[in-house]
């Protein structure tokens, strides 16, 4: 079940009360102004971690550099692989599979450049693969390599492609993403997946008649490339599908889920659960945001009383009350013959500036709306069956202490054991830890200590962070943070660095 589940059973920790975080059981910092830059880090169990980033030679007139950095268990820099790539190629995606790590890049009238880095070996490759049949992608997204084959989508200005690598061949198959009945600019890839129980990729598509009307639809491809007949995921539905994701539930059985809404270009309004057999749906449930148990629980007291006040007026009306909702969906998490969903909320922040312009030496002030960020508020642990039946559900506050400029995932998995799950987040300066069993109840909540360095005079300013399972009961948290240092006379007064401390569970 995809590459988030491949982990899943690997890790197996107490979740008592006694349990707890540790930030800094080992540390790596590196200056943020030694000239590299959009680093990002992939971790491989006990092969170490790799970080990625990008350098000039000297300055953006020389050669560019794609480096990975290998590091043990230890924290200890054991491998350095640095080489020259062709600058004008803009890398658009990576994926991380369980032995290595594979980044995509194009420029249009270029070939496609797939890098590959191998942990283990500490080697590199890279697949040069022609797209002359392509007009120009000004997008590339939804990478995924299984067994030396991938899958991406591609967008134009006009069309979307399912771009198909054979990696040995170093050959690409690009098929037009279309539904019959839909203009092909009216017609949005959503993402792609990958069953390991079925060996498929699962391509979700949104198609628009208008701003009235929208339908969804799934598409299965196998290793050879071959793609099956479009399934529609809405039919006997008035509800336009927002997000998907699959999973596998028997030979000719899948489960999907995700969010859903009243209005094409809506928020998110509920999530839905459906499963399809034999490329036919049926099934399809959904759930009002604001009908979902504890979904209100986040916040405060007196606002839950109002929000429920406005859900009696509404029905007294013969109407319901909706949430809008920006939401993160997870890939499905099966348990036994059901599923877990989790789901981040989030709505977007903006600021205003004051501007002043000239024209013909006379000052001209307006104000305008730019955006700050996303701000995230809540998450959601829910548990479904096959049929669609919502068992249990757990909503906990997730207010974050920084807005990142784009959304993204911030939970993660922390381990499975036979009866429950832990999930971990950071938010910038701290760690949770939220365990629930599959039967619904809060089994534990953590907060570390704020993410520290290992010299206890320092004084960290401003820290932003990121954590990612690593191995066993370890994880990495990486981020940069701003730091003060008056009192020792072998580190600088202040520092800006990029960070990686090894924390655990204990």
């Amino acid at each position: 079940m995809k590459s988030l589940l491949s982990f899943l059973f690997t890790i197996s920790f107490f979740v008592g009360q006694a349990q707890q975080l540790k930030t800094t059981e080992n540390r790596v910092e590196i200056e943020l102004n030694d000239g590299h830059f959009n680093e990002d880090f992939f971790t491989f169990g006990e092969n170490g971690f790799v970080l990625k980033s990008f350098s000039y030679q000297d300055g953006r007139r020389g050669d560019l550099y794609l480096h990975h950095d290998l590091y043990d268990t230890n924290m200890v820099l054991v491998g350095e692989q640095a080489e020259a790539i062709d600058k004008r190629n803009y890398f658009y995606s990576s994926f991380q599979g369980a032995q290595k790590v594979y980044h995509l890049s194009y420029a249009r009238k270029m070939p496609f450049v797939i890098y590959e880095y191998d942990p283990a070996n500490k080697s590199t490759r890279n697949y040069n693969i022609p797209s002359d049949e392509l007009a120009g992608l000004n997008n590339i997204h939804s990478f995924y390599v299984v067994n030396q084959r991938a899958v991406a989508i591609g967008v134009t200005k006009t069309k979307s492609y399912l771009l198909f690598f054979d990696l040995d061949k170093e050959t690409v198959q690009a098929t037009p993403i279309l539904v019959e009945g839909f203009k092909s600019k009216r017609t949005f890839p959503i993402n792609v997946e990958f069953i390991d129980e079925k060996n498929l990729f699962y391509l979700s598509v949104r198609a628009y008649k208008s701003v009235f009307s929208s339908s969804a639809y799934l598409q299965t491809i196998d290793l050879e490339g071959q793609l099956s007949a479009l399934q529609k995921i809405n039919e006997g539905t008035d509800k336009v599908i927002k997000t998907i994701t699959v999973g596998g539930v028997s030979n000719d059985e899948i489960a999907i889920a995700g969010t859903y809404s009243n209005v094409v270009n809506g928020a998110s309004n509920g999530i839905y659960f459906a499963t399809s057999v034999n490329g036919i749906v049926d099934n399809i449930s959904t759930y009002n945001f604001l009908e979902i148990p504890n979904y209100t629980s986040y916040l405060p007291q007196k606002t839950q009383q109002r929000v429920e006040k406005k859900k009696e007026r509404a029905a007294k009306r013969g109407k319901e009350l909706e949430a809008n909702q920006r939401i993160m969906m997870h890939d499905l998490i099966p348990v036994d013959n059901d599923f877990l969903i989790i789901a981040e909320a989030y709505y977007p922040t903006y600021r205003t500036e004051t501007r002043t312009t000239y024209v013909n030496g006379k000052a001209t002030t307006t104000t305008v709306q730019v955006f700050d960020g996303y701000q995230y508020t809540h998450a959601l642990v829910a548990k479904f069956n096959s049929k669609g039946e919502m068992l249990w559900s757990q909503v906990f506050k997730m207010y974050l202490w920084y807005k990142p400029m784009r959304a993204k995932q911030f939970i993660r998995i922390a381990g499975r054991e036979q009866n429950s799950i832990k999930l971990v987040y950071a938010d910038g300066r701290n760690i949770y830890s939220k365990s629930f069993s599959f039967d619904g109840e809060v089994l534990s909540e953590k907060t570390s200590n704020p993410i520290n360095t290992t010299n206890e005079n320092d004084k960290i300013r401003a820290s932003y962070s990121d954590v990612i399972y690593w191995y066993d009961k370890y994880f990495l948290s990486y981020g940069s943070q701003s730091i003060k240092n008056k009192t020792d006379d072998d580190v600088k007064r202040k520092r800006n660095v990029l960070f990686m401390n090894k924390i655990s569970f204990e």
